[in-house]
């Protein structure tokens, strides 16, 4: 991050020694770059009279335009200048951010002794907030093949991509939030980080983040670096190569890589990782799952000839394959038409995963709504009564002309009643709430990570207090060991990916008149939350830990020579897994022992044996179950018959909903469900099942996270906790004489 020009608002407050309270150096984003909807780093410096006590406040807009504070923890002054860090997330693209500070014992409603404000979304501004189809790409050291090749793409259409180089042997990340807004980081063999960025970043790649790291001769410092820790393949050795061949593989018409010196490499083990370029005998990249994101490792440096000096389209193609990124170009011609589409008569322009996901919150059955066309054929109605009819009747049946002023009022109020007594039917119910869990393990790093979806309905005007932490009945020893502590939970407005109504990414930022509320210091309540009558708020909360001990999962399995899978599992959770199946390669694997061929519950302490199993098509059972809803032993249709079905976005089924968002890529993308994935993207595992990965998916009946509105639990009307387990699977061996594997052709093709 760099220093960005800031806006002062108001004027220095000046204390009684006449030492003025400023605020300097402030930072947000890398070089000022963010997503809007994502957390960003900020960083500033306090100075002012020695021994004062202030308390340092976020504000920005969520998607609403209203605007939020997030209290930081309070700090003592002193003679100086004070280093404050925090995170914060805007809701809108065009939202500025503002920072302020109070006394230690104001009130947040009053005018803070001191405030700057950072404008984002305006020509010159100093920030730089892109959407959620936007890559946010970092190097730590420079990486001029990058900076050419994904600058490339930004020559037909600006803004799809941001590349930040941060300075080696300075760059400290506060933590893996800190990285929300990235979407790759890439890194030499020998960068020097200290131990609480190495963890930070780790932390990152658990959530799904991308690191490339680009060994060349470095293997010996990578192996002395704090990411060694952790990194899920290392170097074994150090060779020279002299073909580059397997990079043309990986970009269809590039011209060909030539090198007429050897280039110092680092030597790999094919079976410590997926191999995604191949030289004659060695791999050039492997890439290895976890949590999960996933690592890279290319043998060679990204920044020596002839990469460096390959042509800018070829090196941006290859930089997004070994990011395992989407071409961008593409993103945006979708993002194009969906906002097109949003743009028409949809009241409820879908075109994101979130968005139906958000829809699925606020279908209460009990409020049982007229729907929008029904709503304008109402008003059709009155206009023809007071235009038409009531021009008959007051002309040739009263033969009272004049009477149309008074007939006109008349119409109007009996519109009027009917509406209000309609209304009070309708809406007039008790309040209830909907929440949706997605419940992540990963045996491999011990990690525990949990994103829940909570709607709630209110049935009058009111603010509220909405608290989250994490179920400690269900979270006990029995999942992440005795000797973890319980982890905090944070809580946060529902992200809204569109250009409609509600959307993140419409014209306008902070709105000053709209009600504000607050997030606690340790972000797990929501103080104030304003609620209109018959209306629903929607939040999300997640929370994560590292359990001191193995996880409750049991499994031993590997790959047959057939590239099939084999092997059992056993899991002592606190709960049983239901409506389950496992999911490895192009593969579903399914309990069939129960009645009708439906799979048994997975109970605790029960062994599951995949010589018992049943086997299907992995896209075609996903398409079968995400159209029916249920799990069952029928077979499914042939390929050619479910490419022609159509997915239903207007449907809001959880379920269904987090299945679609677990295999995205797998289902087709956007090409299967005409739905973007810019917000939940991080939650599809598809590219884990082809990096050793198998992962069982299913639902628990119990929630892993509670939820309160002004400290009570509401009644729940629909509550959908679905559970994927990360399972590692051992691959079969390899040797460097047999033909190419699967890996390889998949990635060739």
């Amino acid at each position: 991050m760099v220093c960005v020009c800031v806006i002062l608002l108001s004027r220095a407050a000046v204390h009684a020694d006449g030492t003025p309270i400023k605020i300097t150096n402030a930072r947000v984003g890398f070089d000022g770059s963010f997503k809007v909807g994502r957390q960003a780093p900020v960083e500033f410096e306090i100075t002012g009279p020695e021994g004062k006590t202030v308390v340092p406040v976020l504000r920005a807009a969520d998607p609403d335009g209203r605007p939020t504070q997030q209290p930081l923890p309070a700090v003592t002054l002193s003679s100086s200048p004070k280093k404050v860090q925090g995170l914060v997330r805007s809701g809108r693209l065009d939202g500025s951010i503002q920072i302020q500070i109070f006394d230690e014992t104001a009130d947040l409603n009053q005018a803070p002794l001191h405030q700057t404000t950072l404008r984002a979304g305006v020509s010159g501004a100093p920030l730089t907030s892109l959407r959620l189809t936007s890559q946010l790409w970092l190097t730590i050291g420079k990486q001029p093949m990058l900076q050419k090749g994904l600058e490339r793409w930004n020559h037909g259409r600006a803004g799809l991509v941001r590349l930040v180089e941060l300075p080696d042997g300075e760059t400290t990340f506060s933590s893996g939030e800190a990285l929300d807004s990235v979407d790759a980081l890439v890194v030499n063999g020998d960068v020097i980080l200290n131990e609480n960025t190495s963890h930070a970043i780790r932390d990152w790649v658990k959530q799904g983040g991308r690191l490339v790291v680009a060994v060349g001769d470095a293997s010996s410092s990578l192996k002395e670096s704090p990411l060694a820790e952790w990194l899920p393949a290392l170097p074994t050795g150090r060779l020279d190569l002299t073909k580059l061949s397997g990079f043309n593989d990986l970009v269809p018409r590039s011209s060909t890589l030539r090198t007429l010196t050897t280039l110092p490499a680092a030597r790999f083990e094919r079976n410590s990782g997926t191999t995604i370029a191949s030289g004659l005998a060695e791999p050039l990249a492997i890439r290895a799952a976890y949590g999960r994101g996933y690592v890279t490792m290319v043998a060679i440096r990204l920044d020596v000839p002839p990469l460096l000096n390959w042509e800018p389209e070829s090196q941006g193609a290859l930089a997004a394959v070994l990011a395992g990124l989407p071409n961008p170009v593409d993103i945006s011609a979708a993002a194009t038409a969906r906002s097109e589409a949003a743009s028409e008569l949809n009241p409820a322009a879908v075109t994101d995963l979130q968005i139906q996901l958000n829809h699925s919150l606020d279908h209460f059955a009990a409020v049982n709504r007229p729907s929008h066309w029904q709503v304008m054929g109402w008003i059709a109605l009155f206009a023809l009564v007071i235009g038409p009819l009531d021009y008959y009747l007051v002309t040739y049946v009263l033969k009272r002309p004049e009477w149309t002023w008074g007939t006109l009022v008349a119409w109007s109020l009996l519109a009027a009643f009917l509406a209000t007594s309609l209304g009070d039917r309708l809406n007039q119910k008790e309040a209830v709430s909907r929440q949706i869990d997605m419940l992540d393990l990963d045996p491999a790093t011990r990690s525990v990570a949990v994103r829940s979806w909570f709607g709630f309905y209110s049935n009058q005007s009111q603010r509220v207090q909405v608290a989250s932490e994490p179920n400690a009945a269900l979270i006990d020893s029995a999942l992440i060991g005795s000797s973890s502590a319980i982890p905090p939970s944070q809580i946060s407005w529902v992200t809204r990916p569109s250009e409609g109504f509600r959307g993140m990414y419409r014209s306008g930022g902070m709105n000053d008149a709209q009600p504000m509320y607050r997030f606690s210091t340790n972000r797990a309540e929501i103080e104030n939350l304003p609620l209109e009558v018959w209306s629903s708020g929607s939040v999300e909360s997640g929370w994560k830990v590292t359990s001191n001990e193995d996880l409750p999962v049991q499994a031993d399995l590997h790959v047959t020579g057939i590239n099939r899978l084999a092997g059992t599992i056993q899991l002592n959770l606190p709960v049983d897994v239901t409506d389950w199946f496992l999911a490895y390669g192009n593969f579903a694997y399914f309990d069939r022992t129960g009645p009708g061929g439906e799979p048994m519950p997975l109970s605790s302490g029960t062994t599951w044996n995949l010589a018992n199993a049943g086997s299907n098509l992995l896209r075609g059972r996903l398409v079968t179950l995400i159209e029916k809803g249920t799990i069952s032993g029928e077979g499914v249709e042939p390929d050619s018959e479910l490419s022609r079905r159509a997915y239903d976005s207007q449907q809001v089924d959880p379920f269904r909903i987090g299945m679609t968002v677990s295999f995205y890529k797998l289902l087709g993308g956007e090409g299967y469900t005409k739905l973007q994935n810019q917000s939940l993207n991080r939650f599809d595992v598809s590219e884990l099942l082809d990096l050793n990965r198998a992962v069982l998916f299913g639902r628990i009946k119990e929630s892993p996270t509670t939820i309160t509105v002004d400290g009570k639990k509401l009644p729940i009307e629909n509550q959908t906790s679905l559970i994927r387990i990360m399972i590692p699977v051992k691959p079969a061996e390899r040797s460097s004489d047999a033909p190419p594997t699967k890996d390889i052709l998949d990635y060739r093709r």
